[in-house]
């Protein structure tokens, strides 16, 4: 529901388990005035959803303007957060909370502050205790400081060179941005955009407070007092594969039974090399396994181990002989 609070602002609120109280729709008129408590903070929009909106008033929706505008957001937030991140305040505490503090602050137009859980440096707290504090972000929308408690002898920010490569703490994940501290003095802070991510915005996704990333350090933005940085994503090596053999007479291997014809198994060899993708199947006759019984227990599907006993390779395909007895099986 929209609501005005008595101090004049205006803002929508969202009622838990509104529908549970009775006739609620003939309780909760307009110019009734109620009393309510904030139990949790919510952004109600994105920037996408913004440009959306714009793009829909101004007659237009397709992909391409999409893109442009968000590429163009993308751009000027980098250029415009006049954010004092960085900075210390005295924050009064006001409400404990189990997922943290809200606290009192005197920053220009800010006068709430938020420390969760993961910014504190205790256990206990109580109301009317004063900490010193770190700003982390600020939201212009709610005037809401995010901030962090420091010790009171905390360390100063480290300089950054451009382009330096660092290793990074995530201290908030945001819309669109993370606020990145960097591991070696946490006092240093920068500002990476979802699409400062080697051009991959969904690596944002899932990282949690306190998790380190690697980051390169960009320009200095004296208006925000913080470090533009971009995450360096490194890509995963690809997986050597294990199984792998060399076709050669005396290679030993496990394969598997694909079939059984009279007295022959037809056994599909590990891959061969780490380029071919050719599948190998070999042969082993009734009289290379080390008896009667062992060849007629055998089945399709069956793994056995057997080892190359000769290799021939014609104009159209190659044969390749196995064997599992006993004495070529205890050679090396």
């Amino acid at each position: 529901m929209s609501v005005r609070f008595l101090d004049g602002e205006k803002k929508s609120i969202k009622v838990k388990d509104l529908n549970t109280t009775k006739d609620y729709q003939k309780v909760y008129v307009p110019g009734k005035v109620i009393r309510v408590a904030v139990n949790k903070l919510e952004r109600l929009c994105t920037k996408e959803k913004v440009i959306e909106a714009c793009l829909v008033q101004a007659g237009k929706s397709s992909e391409a303007d999409m893109q442009a505008l968000t590429s163009a957001f993308a751009g000027q937030f980098a250029r415009s957060i006049a954010k004092p991140i960085g900075q210390e305040v005295q924050a009064e505490i006001q409400l404990v909370k189990d997922y943290g503090l809200i606290a009192q602050i005197d920053l220009g137009t800010y006068k709430t502050g938020f420390i969760l859980n993961d910014h504190k440096l205790g256990t206990k707290y109580k109301q009317g205790q004063t900490l010193t504090c770190r700003v982390l972000d600020l939201d212009p929308a709610k005037q809401i400081a995010d901030l962090k408690e420091i010790a009171k002898s905390s360390t100063k920010e480290t300089k950054v060179s451009a382009g330096q490569k660092l290793k990074g703490i995530v201290e908030l994940n945001k819309v669109g941005y993370m606020i990145v501290s960097v591991k070696t003095n946490r006092a240093t802070l920068g500002v990476c955009l979802n699409s400062n991510f080697n051009q991959d915005q969904d690596k944002a996704d899932g990282l949690e407070i306190g998790e380190e990333i690697e980051v390169k350090a960009g320009q200095w933005n004296k208006a925000g007092g913080f470090y533009e940085l971009t995450r360096i994503v490194k890509e995963e090596p690809k997986k050597r594969t294990a199984n792998t053999i060399e076709l050669k007479e005396g290679t030993k291997f496990m394969g598997q039974i694909k079939s059984i014809k009279q007295q022959w198994l037809y056994v599909q060899l590990p891959k061969v090399g780490s380029s071919s993708k050719a599948v190998n199947i070999g042969r082993l006759h009734m009289i290379e396994c080390k008896s009667t019984q062992e060849f007629n227990s055998f089945a399709v599907g069956d793994r056995i181990e057997a080892k190359i006993l000769k290799v021939v390779q014609d104009s159209q395909r190659t044969w390749i002989e196995l064997t599992r007895g006993e004495k070529h099986m205890a050679k090396l």
